[in-house]
């Protein structure tokens, strides 16, 4: 009975964390910043008494608090009516406030208009601290119906020097008049309007076509595997009336939306009486369940009353999603049910040659019906026939087999099969993997020659420096594309390498592809590929056994590298300069469009100010890996040469000796994002003279492929007539505020400048900084995931953010509880 209480405890070596409760009740833990830590050893561990909350005795006061709300503005917009039953109650972390749980009436002051009131005195409050609350409306005196401000929560603090003028033994606190949920009559409608939202919910059925799952975010689990499992749509938070997500699993009833012919869209109104606030908040959910976007990600906007209807912007289902636990965002677009496909592939000759063991191997088809991404296949009687049934789209589809997801392992054919789709069942005749039906097969050794007197001349290859000549093809001996298979140096012939491999079981009038590569320094990473066709040999079965080895002789005859001649090689060293318009870029964001990667099909540019920089690819063969460097710095980096980031320019010095026919190809982002796949730029450098500046190139002018949204007009725009661009500099308030331990902070640009985004405590000193970056004019959110600058999570308090962008500085409060 000393005040110090004390356990012992059986736990395992290593990092415990830790907090004491009083009654078991997390609501009345320990409130520190970060859990109690300790690094238990092997033996007796006796840790040293603590402070409970490491609060220390210090000097303590005894208070009285007057809290006064103002509830005109509730009143007005009809949030409260006494009438109705309507209570106004705090609700706080004191007994005197109902620890939170509870509710505390307070009374209308009879000497002013509309103020309500709460008076309590407070034992043994510690200097310098307090207690928090917040107002909350019950709806009819329903301590369930609760309407609670999502405003900060309040606080007083007891400084020991309060005056106790009716000597009672309590210092006064007179705690300043404040509107509930801090909204004034300067952030109200000032008529009727009805408020109309739709909602495009294609997203979730593209998510679970794709064979994702929507998850409610507030239970983790009530999951919709299957579009048929779509019962309705409904709308929380409208108003402030954010009622139990799940309650209703029809989503009928209030708030209910309506849906519409097309199947993917929903409508709903409401109407906001004069008085209710302007800055409103929603979400949507399937099935009343809060699976659109994280926990607390609600749509914010602001109510327009200059009329007296009000239409919200169409929304996508789940496009302001950020958490990465979610299957959004997922582009919104039209839904095609019906069709079904049923493929399937012979793989037997396969295995025959050895190239598929159905043990530990798989096949999958890529094509237009799933995006490219692949869909597996299976082989459920083991009778070598693999096959799997799709949902598809009526018209043209394209598609590969692959064996294990692989392209470099994909059917070798001239082209993409392809198939016209119609209505209900499709299916398709089985067919041998890339064509080859079982034929007599035959064991060769093939010869094969480069010649590198071009390469070595333009040095693009300098065996001084250690690079290497090698070849990568479709089998194992060319290393499946992936690996190097070397070269050597043949010694009675100049500048020839050579190389011979022995290949079993090759199909008679079949063979396999090849392409030479020079690995710089003979790293496998900085590769020179061949730009020239792949190449191939081709079994007869009548080769000529010379050794007598049992294997037939294939001599290829020796190639230049790349097919690039002594004739075909520029004369003197020449300055090339290239420059790209991608002003048709943004006129394709502006009209709702999106780049897409087409290596991958994924990392899309949605909006204007997701653009970082432009890079070129394939200079002088060097094609790098798209989509290595997302903020397109580094030497293959072009540089801006406008100051709206419209123009881009990049130079680049050839050498005597090297190829006059080139490629090269632009991506937003180092993205693969301007034409489809292999869509490259080709051009002759004109060596007449040391310079060669080419045409300007229009970013996507040689575009030929359906998914991309190019071509596009390039050409001067103005950005202040584009939808989407701010009028003026502004900072918004953090959103959510309190906040633990993440907040988004948004801000706007009417042009482009530089920004700084900055974090300060209340003593002025730099917590973190957000951004200093150069952005083009747009409206931009960052996230601030509540660490310091040196990756400490911060305390408890009030936090200063402030944006300075060129001579506009903008600063606001925030708060962080834990």
């Amino acid at each position: 009975a000393d005040g110090i209480y004390e356990g012992t405890f059986d736990v395992a070596p290593g990092t415990m964390e830790y907090k004491y409760r009083i009654n078991g009740n997390w609501d009345t833990s320990e409130s520190l910043a970060a859990n109690r830590s300790y690094e238990v050893l092997d033996g007796d561990n006796v840790i040293p008494t603590v402070w409970y909350s490491d609060q220390e005795p210090v000097a303590s006061t005894d208070v009285e608090v007057l809290i006064q709300v103002d509830m005109t503005v509730q009143i007005l917009n009809g949030n409260y009516d006494t009438d109705n039953g309507d209570l106004i109650v705090i609700r706080g972390d004191h007994d005197n406030f109902g620890n939170w749980g509870g509710s505390v009436a307070m009374i209308l002051d009879p000497e002013q208009t509309n103020i309500y009131t709460h008076l309590s005195s407070f034992d043994n409050v510690p200097i310098g601290s307090g207690y928090e609350y917040k107002f909350v409306i019950l709806t009819g005196g329903d301590p369930d119906a609760a309407i609670w401000e999502g405003s900060p929560n309040r606080s007083f603090t007891a400084t020991g020097d309060e005056v106790d003028s009716d000597e009672n033994g309590y210092g006064e606190i007179l705690q300043p008049v404040a509107y509930f949920a801090d909204v004034t009559p300067d952030d109200i409608i000032t008529q009727d309007v009805t408020v109309n939202w739709t909602v495009d919910i294609s997203s979730a059925y593209h998510a679970l076509a794709a064979g994702d799952t929507l998850i409610d975010a507030q239970t983790g689990s009530d999951d919709i595997t299957a579009w048929d499992q779509v019962n309705g749509v409904c709308i929380n938070g409208v108003l402030s009336q954010w009622w139990d997500w799940g309650n209703d699993l029809t989503c009928i009833g209030e708030w209910a939306m309506t849906a519409t012919e097309d199947e993917a869209l929903y409508t709903y109104s409401y109407l906001y009486t004069a008085g209710q606030a302007k800055a409103q908040q929603y979400k949507y959910g399937i099935n009343s369940l809060d699976n659109e976007a994280g926990f607390g990600e609600n749509r914010d906007f602001e109510i327009d009353d200059t009329n007296p209807i009000y239409l919200v912007p169409q929304d996508c289902f789940g496009s302001q999603n950020t958490d990465s636990t979610m299957v959004f965002p997922v582009d919104c677009g039209p839904i095609v049910t019906g069709p079904t496909v049923t493929l399937s592939v012979d793989m037997s000759f396969q295995e025959t040659l050895g190239n598929f063991d159905p043990d530990s191997d798989f096949v999958d088809v890529a094509g237009t019906l799933n995006d490219w991404t692949g869909a597996a296949l299976t082989d459920a009687d083991a009778d070598g026939i693999w096959e799997g049934t799709f949902p598809v789209d009526e018209g043209a589809m394209e598609y590969k087999f692959r064996i294990n997801a692989n392209w470099d392992t994909s059917e070798n054919l001239p082209a993409n099969r392809t198939y016209t789709v119609v209505a209900g069942e499709n299916v398709l005749p089985t067919v041998w993997y890339s064509d080859q039906e079982p034929v007599a097969s035959t064991n060769v050794e093939v010869f094969i020659q480069v010649d590198m007197t071009v390469q070595l001349l333009n040095g693009n290859f300098d065996t001084d420096n250690g690079d290497l000549i090698v070849i990568r093809g479709d089998h194992d001996n060319f290393g499946n594309w992936g690996g190097s298979v070397a070269m050597i140096l043949d010694p009675e012939q100049t500048n020839i390498y050579t190389h011979l491999s022995s290949f079993d079981n090759v199909p008679i009038g079949s063979g396999y592809e090849y392409k030479f590569v020079i690995l710089t320094g003979g790293d496998p990473d900085a590769a020179i590929w061949e730009s020239s066709p792949n190449r191939a040999f081709t079994a007869t079965g009548t080769e000529e056994d010379s050794d007598e080895n049992g294997y037939g002789e294939i001599f290829m005859d020796a190639v230049y590298f790349a097919d690039v001649t002594p004739d075909d090689i520029i004369t003197q060293n020449v300055t090339v300069t290239w420059t790209v318009d991608i002003t048709s870029a943004y006129r394709a964001l502006a009209a709702g469009d999106t780049l897409i990667d087409t290596q991958t099909g994924a990392d899309d540019i949605t909006a204007w100010e997701q653009i970082n920089g432009i890079c070129i690819n394939g200079v002088l063969s060097q094609w790098w890996d798209w989509g290595n460097d997302l903020t397109c710095v580094g030497e293959w980096s072009m540089t801006q040469s406008d100051t709206e980031g419209y123009e881009y320019t990049f130079s680049y010095l050839y050498t005597a000796g090297q190829a006059k026919a080139q490629q090269y190809k632009y991506g937003i982002n180092s993205l693969d994002n301007e034409a489809g796949f292999g869509e490259n730029r080709d051009f002759e450098v004109d060596d007449t003279n040391p310079t060669y500046v080419l045409e300007d190139d229009c970013f996507g002018s040689q575009n030929t492929d359906e998914t991309m949204p190019f071509p596009q007009d390039c050409g001067p725009v103005s950005i202040a007539s584009l939808p989407g661009i701010p009028t003026s500099y502004a900072l918004s308030q953090n959103y959510p505020n309190p906040f633990n331990p993440t907040t988004s902070i948004n801000f706007a640009l009417p042009e482009a400048n530089h920004v700084v985004l900055t974090i300060y405590n209340a003593l002025g000193q730099e917590v973190r900084t957000l951004k200093t970056d150069y952005l083009s004019a747009g409206n931009y959110s960052v996230t601030w995931d509540g660490l310091d600058n040196a990756g400490n999570m911060i305390t408890s308090g009030v936090y200063i953010y402030t944006m300075t962008s060129g001579n506009h500085n903008f600063s606001k409060k925030m708060l962080m509880l834990k």
